[in-house]
């Protein structure tokens, strides 16, 4: 066995294990690296409403395929974020200090803070789910704040100390590389993945001429479910007869004031929530999905988990422009996507587009093409390689 597999690595994420987003984009990727043998100490910050019962079962599981895992209140309140990194630092400093770390890997930024306040010498992995940019695509930051301004003088120091980064797709590789001329930094390119062989996938051809959508995830902005009502409005117009099911956990409110406010029939929409497992059998149901994520330069180089999701389904996708990854993939696969720009929703939208998603979701080749693409580009055994390589590079 290789000596550097006795090493611990710590694993840092600001997002919870326990939220959907963990199920699917962090779980399955830690035990990719568990079970080819690498030592991981797991740390997570999980929203204190969260079941004690969930909690107990994750860490059999976890506990099972050898991962420490120790998790942190995640509650809004005042100077939190502040509260939360010292937390870490302490149990980190006090309560970890007999661990050999060799390894320090940070989902996001928001945690990578912690490899500097606490002084680690070993490698840093930079794993960019969003740049530090998308903070102000979202509104979140003003662009001209202080705190705008020091976030992104963080990342750029992230990125030159960093002995591995992680992109989810070329843009973002691309943006580093000519910014950072300088630097030598192994820079790997790993989407948001799936399990494509859990996703069942039937065969979507029918004479039928009613049509099922699904909007999975997020509602706040920059995701915009008010665009997706609004194409169900046009829809509807065009006697295409369907019906849009919003598969979320904690925007129910919002998505059914969008609702009320576009004055949609309650018999053309559904808001409920599904468990990740459900979701992965449930997705076959449905003609097509919904990726409505208001772009910008930075978002430009994200990668909707969702995406990997709906084609492993062997959906059709309807989505918005400006999303590099998705451009990219309806120009290679034009019977799978229809795209639109945010601007075609302030008209009535046009007669040949609406007709068009009908005939995309009648092709006989969109199912099977969809799926494809999910094996080729989101699979997690792509994942599971450049993940491992990584980690093999750098202990």
């Amino acid at each position: 066995m290789n000596k550097s597999l006795d090493k611990y690595s710590l694993y840092i994420t600001y997002d919870g294990l326990l939220d959907p987003l963990g199920h699917s984009q962090i779980l399955p990727y830690i035990e990719g690296l568990s079970s080819s043998g690498y030592k991981i100490v797991l740390l997570s910050f999980e929203k204190t409403d969260r079941l004690e019962g969930s909690i107990k079962k994750l860490k059999f599981r976890l506990k099972s395929k050898n991962i420490e895992w120790f998790y942190f209140p995640f509650k809004r309140r005042k100077f939190g974020y502040f509260i939360r990194i010292f937390l870490v630092f302490y149990f980190i400093k006090f309560r970890q200090k007999y661990k050999d770390f060799t390894l320090f890997h940070t989902r996001g930024i928001t945690t990578a803070i912690i490899y500097f306040i606490c002084g680690f010498k070993c490698p840093l992995i930079y794993d960019i789910r969003a740049f530090a940019g998308e903070y102000i695509d979202c509104g979140r930051l003003n662009p001209k704040s202080i705190f705008a301004y020091f976030l992104k003088w963080f990342e750029k120091k992230l990125i030159k100390s960093s002995a591995g980064i992680v992109v989810l797709d070329e843009s973002g590789e691309k943006y580093i590389k000519n910014k950072f001329k300088k630097i030598r930094t192994n820079i790997k390119i790993i989407p948001t993945c799936c399990d494509t062989q859990l996703f069942p996938i039937k065969d979507k051809i029918s004479n039928s001429s009613f049509y099922r959508f699904v909007f999975l995830g997020g509602a706040r902005f920059p995701y915009r479910p008010d665009l997706a009502l609004i194409l169900i409005k046009n829809l509807i117009k065009n006697n295409i007869t369907c019906k849009i099911d919003f598969i979320n956990e904690r925007d129910q409110d919002l998505i059914k004031q969008n609702c009320e406010k576009l004055e949609i029939p309650e018999d053309f929409y559904n808001i409920f929530y599904l468990p990740q497992k459900e979701v992965i059998s449930h997705l076959v149901n449905y003609d097509s999905g919904l990726i409505f994520n208001t772009a910008g330069y930075w978002r430009n180089k994200s990668c909707p988990t969702k995406l990997g999701e709906y084609l492993a389904s062997g959906l059709h996708i309807i989505a918005l422009s400006g999303i590099n990854v998705i451009d990219n993939l309806s120009k290679k696969e034009p019977n799978v996507f229809n795209i639109f720009n945010e601007s075609d929703f302030i008209k009535p939208i046009n007669k040949n587009k609406l007709n068009e998603i009908e005939r995309n979701i009648k092709n006989k080749k969109t199912s099977k093409n969809a799926r494809r693409l999910a094996e080729n580009y989101f699979d997690i055994s792509r994942a599971h390689h450049l993940y491992n390589e990584l980690y093999k590079e750098l202990i």
